[in-house]
Order: C-alpha cells, then structure tokens, then sequence
C-alpha cells in the first residue's frame, strides 16, 4: 500500500480522495474459528484499512486541502448475522474505525465516510480461493 501512495503522489502531486476497499469471508461459528481465520480476515478487513490510512493520511493533512476517504465496510458491519461472526467482527471494527477517524480528521477539512453495503454480487463468498497458504487451515485438528 505504501508504494501505491508512492506513486499516486508522485505521479499525481496530490490525492483528495481515497477508497478502502477490501473483503473476505469466513464461514461458522465463532466457537469453531480457527487463530488462522481471525488473523485472515482482520488482516485482509481491518488491517486493509488500517494500511491504507498509514500510507495516505499523512501526506493528504500535509498538502493542507480538503479531501475525503471511504472505508468500505458492510451492513454485517452494524447487524450481527449467525455464522459469520469474525466478518462481523472485522466491520465493526471498520465503522468504529470510521467514526473516531471522521473526528480526528474534521480539523484537517478531510471527511470519513463509511461505505455499509448488503446483498452486493461479488466473489466474497469463494473469497478462501486467495487465502495465503500459511494462513490456511490444517486439515486435520489444530
């Protein structure tokens, strides 16, 4: 994500505007995920966001103009829904996220949006076919 930065503001001078878009899935219940599954999917959900704000804000409060980011999170980012609990729990973080960076960043002229979509036609559902291997279930008990 830092050379993504690098190189929108070094090809561009400025960004006003940036977008943290990131999602995968786990499916089951808190009690049966796995060490593993938490730390993919906060790592790809929250951590995404997290990334993205460490690369960007910095240098956007520097250029001292007004400007906007959007962290995507989903609707399951504000109803719990059963079997999907560390997704749950990875967008909740997210609009928490959201919410304290929109007052940190007010004095800067830069707005925090949060992005909350539900029923939307993406891969999320086959999202384990990009899971990286070392974050990938035994299988056979841990």
């Amino acid at each position: 994500v830092q050379s993504l930065a690098d190189r929108a503001f070094g090809e561009f001078g400025r960004v006003h505007v940036l977008c943290n878009n990131a999602g995968v899935a786990v499916h089951g219940s808190l009690d049966s995920a796995s060490h593993r599954d938490w730390e993919w999917v906060l790592g790809v959900n929250l951590w995404g966001v997290i990334h993205g704000i460490e690369a960007f804000v910095p240098r956007m409060i520097a250029q001292k103009e007004p400007g906007h980011i959007v962290n995507t999170a989903s609707m399951a980012g504000l109803i719990a829904s059963q079997g999907l609990g560390v997704y749950n729990t990875s967008k909740y973080a997210v609009v928490g996220l959201s919410e304290t960076l929109q007052k940190d960043l007010r004095p800067h002229n830069i707005g925090v949006s949060v992005l909350c979509p539900m029923g939307v036609s993406t891969n999320i559902r086959t999202s384990e076919r990009n899971r990286p291997v070392d974050l990938q279930n035994p299988s056979g008990p841990e």
